[in-house]
């Protein structure tokens, strides 16, 4: 196998790696939602409750729901409801039940962790196999 197509092969899983963080935003989740439009975000509850879904689509915080966050897909407002997509079916989220909303953003930290370190270390083994192992397999031609 040639040095191009492990390079590539090593590339591809890299370049297709998140490197993105939630991060919680200080605007109310309309306003959020309304100025911001984002593809996703993620809702909490407030504190030391949970999420409960009905047989409705309609989720509810109580303290006796165990489900910390909800990552809601194409969010919109409607009313005092915030509606969108959470694990595949059309869901709808009071917005007085919702104590933080988090959105998506690029997070240089995890692009060096999951990239810049990984491809550094990868390059330099490669660089060493080819230096005294397969001087001659590692032409990048």
């Amino acid at each position: 196998m040639s040095a191009r197509r492990i390079l590539s092969c090593i590339l591809l899983p890299a370049y297709l790696s998140s490197c993105t963080a939630w991060h919680v935003q200080r605007a109310s989740p309309a306003q959020v939602v309304q100025e911001e439009q984002p593809s996703q975000v993620r809702l909490s509850p407030p504190e030391g409750q949970g999420y409960c879904l009905t047989n409705d689509g309609v989720y509810h915080a109580a303290f006796v729901c165990r489900q910390e966050h909800l990552v809601m897909r194409s969010p919109t407002v409607a009313g005092d409801s915030l509606v969108g997509v959470i694990e595949g079916k059309e869901s709808l989220v009071a917005l007085e039940e919702i104590d933080q909303v988090a959105t998506r953003t690029f997070s240089p930290l995890k692009t060096l962790k999951r990239v810049v370190i990984p491809l550094a270390v990868i390059a330099l083994f490669l660089w060493g196999y080819c230096a005294w192992v397969a001087e001659d397999e590692c032409s990048l031609a």
